[in-house]
């Protein structure tokens, strides 16, 4: 066997797997971030959303008093809305008085009272 001289001794490997490791786990890290920041940009603006006493003070305060039944029936729907407390009885009798718009094919146009009833509710509510 000491005639064989064909074998080397052994020679060091450098050993390069910690480093391959260690910078594909950064480039994961930096994907990563960068898909979390990406997805979680907003595609357009949020809008603030309306409370139900915005929408019903803006629609009050639109009722067009020329069509009747319609302007009638947004009274009733968004006035509820708005309604302070104590104003449940007048309100009730306002109601009883608009019945009469309601529910009919043709109806005669509001009467002042009613009419001037309906806006001056529209303000007390809208100002509060």
């Amino acid at each position: 066997m000491q005639g064989l001289k064909d074998i080397k001794p052994l020679v060091t490997v450098p050993d390069h797997s910690l480093w391959a490791l260690l910078s594909i786990m950064i480039a994961l890290l930096v994907v990563g971030v960068g898909l979390y920041f990406w997805l979680r940009k907003p595609t357009r603006k949020r809008r603030k959303r309306r409370s139900q006493k915005e929408i019903a003070c803006d629609a009050l305060k639109a009722i067009d008093f020329k069509d009747t039944k319609k302007s009638v029936y947004d009274f009733s729907e968004y006035i509820r809305t708005l309604l302070p407390e104590g104003k449940e009885k007048a309100f009730e009798k306002l109601l009883e008085r608009l019945e009469s718009y309601k529910y009919k094919k043709n109806i005669p146009s509001l009467s002042k009272e009613d009419k001037e009833a309906m806006q001056k509710m529209i303000k007390e509510v809208t100002n509060v």
